[in-house]
């Protein structure tokens, strides 16, 4: 007799398999032992209760993965994730440009005053569009002795000035409207009976009483933010009927960097001669963070708890305040020369370049001051050292067309290979997989062969005495040290095309001809890769480079190394596999 009791089977949940496994059951049954199912009209049935249970089966593994912030698809369910662990996704930034203005006023008053949210435009790098830029605060510009009024540098934020209202109600919610609004920029004040009150935003409730008149943000949706208030216990709640005044700009990213020649747009106290000369041109603007970012960084920030007490504390709160930087490295004063305890370094690398800015630095410093207890925070640059790699390939002549044409794949290599493999802290240069770069550039190499020197270039400053460290951190080949050329001034006489140069565990300075200027400035640590002299720089091309070759194949990054290859830098020697 047939079980009629069997169990239906659910595993596979494919329409095909559900629709097999309804058939099966049935056919258990007494009433349905021989009925022929693939040509009745219980088939039709059998198909409409598949396709409705793949569904809903669908539907309840999709509704069960946004539940975890790991397996959301949604950016709103990740958004909200993010939200219950305290973190915030990072919006997109403004770019910043340092300029100077000059005013010829009305009159001849004491000062005039480039006023907050001025603005000044530029054309976009396609050229078809304009990008707007704003001060962030007034700036007064004094008549210096010329009797010109010159302001200091001003630093200008790309973005459009965007003011919302909204009047206050019981769970009344506040939502910004723009999905491209910059959150560092954002600002709040209220209006209660013509009296107008700013907020300060806090990203944290340490340290706030219920009568601080501070505001939160926090991510809302999938591409938007909202501004919060204590309600009276983590700050001061807003009046109701009160008007909450918010402004931000809104802003174009990553499109607004590398722009120069800003212009005018209005008046300033009622004159209209003026001129903008830009000192540097705008960088660090960003876009909003990505779906795979947030994922990774909100567990990770939820972990630092907003306190900065491991290295890698440091790291994440720096990264996820500040999304202009690409990358971020942290370490203990004790690893310094001379050591400095109760000291952490920091460097950071933006997005755009090796190097960040004096006033991004010091904002660094500011932030990370605020989430530590006595630990005093260093900002340095990455100390970026150059490979020069000579390169010698055997090829087969009768598979490539020109040499012209292999030695331009082989220089995409390597570049390709100094911007994934390199240009960011811990990575190194692994002897072994730049080969492997080069055989794979093209079918006709043969086989490949690569020496090479590395290089720091010193900061030097024309005619000022400067005691120079360079800490390769790999063990140098004895009598390998040598420099590119500079003039040196010694008894009278300006000596030029000299050259720093190993002589026996010494630095010494010599002369075109070779001869020792100078016998020692300075010492080689050949095991630790440590450079230390002393020197006055008289005259240089571009920059002075001190160039070494190290024991190992391999060189290892340490600290707030960098290491990059310029395509000056690259030698490329062809032999043909035939001669």
């Amino acid at each position: 007799m047939a079980d009629n009791n069997k169990e239906l089977n659910l595993v596979n949940l494919d329409f095909n398999s559900l629709k097999q496994s309804f058939k099966e059951y049935l056919k258990n049954q007494d009433k349905f032992k021989d009925y022929d199912f693939e040509a009745s009209n219980l088939s039709v049935l059998l198909d409409v209760l598949s396709y409705n249970t793949f569904i809903n089966s669908f539907y309840l593994n999709q509704l069960a993965s946004e539940q975890f912030i790991t397996t959301a698809q949604l950016r709103e369910s990740v958004v909200n994730h993010a939200r219950q662990l305290n973190y915030l996704p990072g919006s997109a930034t403004s770019a910043k440009a340092v300029v100077e203005v000059t005013v010829v006023p009305v009159g001849s008053p004491d000062f005039v005053v480039i006023p907050k949210n001025y603005v000044f435009t530029s054309s976009t790098v396609e050229g078809n569009s304009q990008a707007f830029f704003l001060t962030d605060r007034n700036y007064v510009v004094s008549k210096n002795s010329d009797g010109i009024y010159k302001s200091d540098p001003i630093e200008i934020f790309e973005g459009r000035l965007v003011v919302e209202r909204y009047s206050n109600s019981n769970n009344k919610r506040f939502i910004i409207q723009s999905e491209n609004v910059d959150t560092n920029s954002i600002s709040v004040s209220t209006i209660t009976n013509g009296i107008r009150r700013e907020y300060a935003r806090k990203d944290s409730i340490v340290g706030v009483n219920s009568t601080d008149a501070v505001f939160y943000v926090q991510g809302y949706g999938s591409f938007q933010y909202e501004v919060v208030f204590g309600k009276n216990v983590f700050g001061l709640e807003p009046s109701l009927n009160s008007v909450i005044e918010i402004s931000y700009r809104d802003t174009i990213g990553s499109s607004g960097n590398g722009l120069r020649g800003f212009r005018k747009t209005s008046s300033i106290d009622g004159s209209n001669n003026i001129s903008v000369a830009t000192i540097e041109s705008s960088t660090e603007g960003t876009d909003r963070e990505d779906i795979t970012s947030i994922k990774r960084s909100a567990p990770v920030f939820y972990t630092v708890q907003d306190r900065a007490i491991v290295a890698d504390d440091y790291v994440y709160l720096i990264k996820q305040k500040y999304p202009q930087v690409k990358s971020v490295i942290a370490y203990g004063g004790e690893k310094l020369d001379p050591q400095q305890y109760g000291k952490t370094v920091i460097s950071a690398i933006p997005s755009v370049g090796l190097k960040i800015t004096n006033s991004l630095k010091e904002s660094i410093a500011k932030f990370i001051s605020t989430k530590t207890l006595k630990i005093e925070p260093i900002i340095v640059d990455p100390e970026v050292y150059y490979i020069h790699p000579v390169i010698t390939c055997r090829f087969n002549k009768d598979l490539v067309v020109g040499s012209t044409d292999l030695q331009s794949k082989i220089k995409n290599a390597v570049s390709q290979y100094s911007s994934n493999d390199l240009e960011n802290f811990s990575k190194n240069f692994l002897y072994s997989r730049f080969l492997e770069k080069i055989n794979y550039s093209d079918s006709s190499i043969l086989s490949s062969f690569v020496e090479y020197k590395v290089g720091y270039r010193i900061p030097s400053n024309i005619g000022e005495k400067q005691n120079i460290l360079c800490y390769f951190g790999n063990e140098i080949s004895s009598g390998s040290l040598f420099s590119t050329s500079f003039s040196y001034f010694k008894d009278g006489v300006v000596n030029r095309d000299c050259k720093l140069k190993d002589v026996d565990g010494n630095v010494a300075i010599v002369s075109s001809n070779g001869s020792v200027l100078v016998s020692s400035v300075g010492t080689i640590d050949y095991k630790k890769g440590i450079v230390k002299f002393e020197i006055t720089v008289s005259e240089y091309v571009n920059y002075v480079e001190i160039l070494v070759e190290t024991e190992n194949k391999d060189f290892i990054a340490s600290n707030n190394t960098v290491l990059k290859i310029d395509n000056s830098n690259i030698n490329i020697a062809l032999i043909d596999s035939g001669s």
